[in-house]
């Protein structure tokens, strides 16, 4: 799916960080990693680097009990990420993943949910996708819902007065297919809408 879901603000990091440290143990089914990185957004002039301290943090457990399925859950504080949000974020997110290969047809389904703690409250996002690809087809799809804050829908402004704290629940949903048109040593492209 091409499109990215409109609750990525609920379960991305950051948008762009300059400076990231990242440590993690892999043992069986299980992987813990921690990462340490600057978290607030960079400026529009994305051509040049915009350091910072490392002043954000977070955590995430994976649990892998086969070859189909992934389950996470990660945490993470991060500080002032948002330029049109002043304050920091606690953002957390669980999912989970299936993923089955048969030759070189593959399905796959991912559900998720996250959740942003702010200086204006909580928000709330869930979403589920999925794919099937066989033979030169695939069709994918996602459904999702995401809570807004009211006054940002309204004037595009985050405003500072008890209004600010009303939400609002935004719902999307995604279809599409792609149809292989090319095979070439080892590139591949495809016609889809």
């Amino acid at each position: 799916n091409p499109t990215a879901p409109l609750s990525h603000h609920t379960f991305d990091s950051t948008h762009i960080a300059f400076g990231v440290v990242t440590a993690a143990v892999d043992h069986g089914p299980f992987v813990i990693e921690g990462s340490v990185f600057n978290g607030r957004e960079p400026d529009e002039n994305r051509w040049d680097f915009d350091f910072g301290r490392l002043d954000s943090f977070s955590g995430r457990v994976w649990y892998k009990p086969n070859d189909e399925w992934e389950l996470q859950a990660s945490s993470g504080r991060l500080t002032s990420p948002e330029e049109l949000e002043p304050g920091n974020v606690v953002r957390s997110t669980a999912s989970a993943s299936w993923t089955r290969r048969n030759g070189a047809a593959i399905s796959s389904v991912t559900a998720g949910f996250g959740r942003n703690d702010t200086d204006h409250g909580a928000r709330h996002a869930f979403f589920v996708e999925g794919s099937r690809h066989a033979d030169m087809n695939t069709i994918f799809g996602r459904l999702e819902a995401v809570q807004v804050e009211t006054a940002l829908l309204q004037t595009d402004v985050l405003l500072e007065v008890p209004a600010a704290n009303l939400k609002d629940p935004v719902f999307a949903f995604t279809l599409g297919g792609v149809r292989d048109v090319l095979a070439w040593r080892g590139f591949e492209g495809g016609v889809g809408a």
